[in-house]
This record gives C-alpha cells, sequence and structure tokens, in this order.
C-alpha cells in the first residue's frame, strides 16, 4: 500500500536556559500585532500532477487596529482571500514579498482591536525536496512504491498553508486531508474519521492541538 504521512502543526518554541520566554520580545520577523488562535485547513492532494489545493479558515486576534494581516506563505498561489464578517465574506486585495516570504491581506479599513475570521483559497505543489510537501520512492517486495510526506519545521510550514509559522505563534488545527482511498494515512495523532468519496478518494479528518513533526 502506498503512504501517506501526514504530520500536522502546531508551532512551538524550543527549550532554552536563557531568559523565560515572552511572546514579544522573542526573535521573528512577523508583526506581532496578529496572533492566530485556530486553523481549520483542508488539502486536496493531485498527486500523479504533484501538486494540492487548499482552504484554510484561521481564526485570529488582532492585538490592536492594524492596515494589513501579515502571515507567511511561499510557493502557494492564492486565489482568494476573505475577511469573514456578520453580512458576509468581504474579498481583500493580496500582496506578496517574495524575499521575506510574507503575505499581506489588506482589508478596506483598518481592523480595530478584536476577533476576526479569515479565509484563503490557494494551492501548492509537491516537491522532491524535503521542503513542506514532498515524494519519495523506497523499494519493496512488491517492487517500487511512493511516499509523500510533509517537513513543517521554519520555514517550511509556509509552503502547505498560508500561516504564523514562526516559534512564537501557537495555535490549534482541525485539518482534512484528501488523498487516493488505496493510500494510508499517517500523523502523529490518530484521525477522528475516514470517509469514502465514492471517487476513488477518501477524506481524513484530525481535530485538535497537533504538535509539528517531520
Amino acid at each position: 500500500m502506498n503512504r501517506f504521512l501526514f504530520p500536522l502543526l502546531v508551532l512551538a518554541s524550543a527549550l532554552s536556559a536563557e531568559a523565560p520566554f515572552t511572546f514579544d520580545t522573542n526573535a521573528g520577523h512577523l508583526p506581532k500585532t496578529i496572533v492566530p488562535t485556530h486553523y481549520t485547513v483542508r488539502l486536496d492532494m493531485d498527486l500523479p500532477n504533484r501538486a494540492f489545493t487548499g482552504h484554510v479558515r484561521t481564526e485570529i486576534t488582532a492585538r490592536e487596529s492594524v492596515d494589513a494581516i501579515v502571515m507567511s506563505a511561499n510557493d502557494l498561489e492564492i486565489t482568494e482571500a476573505r475577511l469573514i464578517t456578520t453580512a458576509g465574506p468581504l474579498v481583500l486585495p493580496t500582496t506578496y514579498d517574495a524575499e521575506t516570504q510574507q503575505l499581506s491581506l489588506h482589508p478596506a479599513t483598518p481592523l480595530a482591536a478584536g476577533d476576526y475570521i479569515i479565509e484563503l483559497d490557494y494551492s501548492g505543489s509537491i516537491n522532491p525536496n524535503a521542503e513542506g510537501f514532498f515524494f519519495d520512492r523506497y523499494s519493496t517486495a512488491d517492487g517500487e512504491k511512493e511516499l509523500f510526506g510533509t517537513q513543517c519545521e521554519v520555514p517550511d510550514a509556509r509552503r502547505i498553508l498560508p500561516c504564523w509559522d514562526e516559534p512564537a505563534f501557537k495555535a490549534t488545527f482541525s485539518s482534512t486531508l484528501v488523498v487516493p482511498k488505496n493510500f494510508e494515512v499517517s500523523s502523529n495523532m490518530p484521525a477522528i474519521r475516514e470517509t469514502a468519496l465514492g471517487d476513488g478518494r477518501k477524506e481524513v479528518e484530525w481535530s485538535g492541538l497537533r504538535e509539528l513533526s517531520h
């Protein structure tokens, strides 16, 4: 059976014998004006074409008024970004800085301090290097097989979804992965549900806190 290794992620800082951790003084490049609290992500894998499409709904807290929502992203094509409001979703213009690997969403008016939800639709690639989603081949008694896996250490999580993947930022995840039905899917937490889609694919779901591993 083919295998798909999908360790899901929460972003955690390494232990240090130095000064105690504080969010505001922890090193990083992202502004600390926005804090993610929960990601709900769905990833639909197109394994033959070494590609995937994603949808992520992220609950965030603005710690102060901001005129842009800035997060990490790399090698992702953003289809649409939305701010979810009581009046319905508002499409947000985006800009991307390839040098800093930062994606910015631009509300029409500054966001006041408070809680918000953003959604992004996007696509990405599965590559032969251990960066983000990757693939490899291995030999068995039944012949050569393929393995697809994830590398989620900074700065590779941003190749899987637009996110805050620096160690200071921590969040919980609910995740769904869509793969061919003959693939075995492994993670560092047990799946809560596996559902056949009737088209040769299945979706596998996880919920709750996930630790970053590879």
